[in-house]
């Protein structure tokens, strides 16, 4: 599936692209236009527009930018999608059709002082929590979200907080899954990271409440779940 996904990006980005293939894929778009319910299809998208500053276009005005669309566009669009687009897949990589990896740790040159809260469940792996950093720590490699370039941190009424960096990692803090990790070291954080980018969630339910394994209702749901939002995120 991968190859032949990689292989479709490949033949558009050279140019091989039909002109009957382009003529069918116009034909399929603007039988929307077709049904009676149409306005009330595209409300979807319209609203989307709104929200992103986009110009909503008139039957019309997409009747004529469709029609306007030639092969040679497309390849200028599939190259410029080769050359930027993150493609992620399943436990492999595709460097060997030109893709790099992308980071999946930190590059953090030394560690940043703060207080150690280890996994109860797993003393290779820990928090630190200092005044400018948050710092996931395990046996493949470090996570580390800065204060001073945290894009959002979500602040939730039983403790926890998720920080997310501005180069896409993120660091959840669980008070539930670590070791010493009561208010006082959540307030460093609070204290730390901008208010301007403070996201304030709703209370969650006690099943949404990662907790270590060895804990009644710590099964395999339960694992899984704190496995996925407390190690690390996929980029």
């Amino acid at each position: 599936m991968v190859g032949g996904f990689v292989d479709v990006l490949a033949r558009l980005r050279v140019g091989r692209i039909e002109q009957s293939e382009l003529d069918s894929a116009r034909a399929k778009i603007l039988k929307v236009y077709d049904t009676p319910d149409a306005g009330a299809a595209r409300l979807p998208s319209y609203t989307l527009n709104l929200l992103c500053g986009h110009r909503n276009l008139t039957p019309d005005e997409h009747r004529a930018e469709l029609a306007a669309v030639t092969v040679g566009d497309l390849r200028d669009v599939a190259r410029e999608l080769h050359s930027t687009a993150l493609i992620q897949v399943p436990g492999r990589d595709v460097e060997w059709a030109g893709f790099t990896s992308a980071p999946q740790w930190s590059t953090t040159s030394r560690a940043l002082a703060g207080t150690t809260h280890r996994s109860p469940g797993n003393d290779d792996v820990a928090l630190v929590i200092g005044p400018r950093s948050v710092t996931l720590r395990t046996p493949g490699g470090e996570i580390t979200v800065r204060y001073e370039a945290c894009a959002a941190l979500q602040v939730f009424p039983d403790g926890a907080r998720h920080l997310t960096g501005l180069d896409g990692f993120t660091v959840a803090v669980e008070p539930t899954l670590y070791d010493r990790l009561g208010p006082d070291r959540v307030a460093v954080i609070d204290a730390g990271v901008p208010a301007t980018v403070v996201v304030r969630m709703p209370e969650r339910d006690a099943d949404s409440i990662p907790r270590p394994a060895s804990l009644p209702g710590g099964g395999l749901k339960s694992r899984t779940r704190s496995v996925l939002r407390s190690l690390r995120i996929g980029r």
